[in-house]
């Protein structure tokens, strides 16, 4: 596929971008534990839900990048498994478990506002992936289509994208 992304995706624009933040927030905390600790939840109830979401968040993010790079050495666009639930895993699975897991194990507001922070980088990046990903699909439909005229015509109202790549 040509012009595709990079393995890593949007994914070093969000770091760098959401890092600052949780350097800051991470030495707030450290300096001010007494104002940055979250006292209103009990710390056991704190654990037991950075727990469950770092439980979920991991192997989902483990499962999902095995995946993506078989698919990406292989030039395949994954629609199974976890990617045909879940638009973007390997993201949902920082931006809403492990982060705030990690968060919630630290018992820091401002370091839980951190997947707020990567959750806002995030969006206007998303419809960039969702630009590239119609793409991709796009160009599946018309080289399966380009064998049979007529099957491309019947597809066209079933794959708007592809009216483009008709002429």
């Amino acid at each position: 596929m040509e012009n595709r992304l990079s393995r890593w995706g949007v994914g070093p624009r969000i770091v760098s971008l959401t890092l600052p933040h949780g350097i800051v927030a991470g030495i707030v905390t450290r300096i001010w534990p007494h104002v940055c600790r979250l006292r209103s939840i009990p710390g056991i109830v704190l654990v037991m839900l950075a727990v469950v979401l770092l439980a979920n968040g991991l192997p989902m993010l483990l499962t999902t990048v095995i995946s993506m790079n078989r698919a990406y050495n292989s030039d395949r666009l994954v629609t199974s498994g976890i990617f045909a639930v879940v638009r973007h895993p390997i993201y949902s699975a920082w931006i809403v478990l492990i982060l705030p897991g990690l968060a919630l194990l630290s018992r820091s507001w401002p370091l839980l506002l951190m997947s707020v922070v990567a959750y806002t980088v995030f969006k206007p990046w998303w419809l960039g992936h969702e630009h590239h990903r119609a793409r991709a699909i796009a160009d599946v439909v018309a080289a399966a289509c380009l064998l049979d005229s007529v099957q491309f015509k019947s597809l066209q109202c079933a794959f708007p994208l592809a009216r483009g790549l008709s002429g």
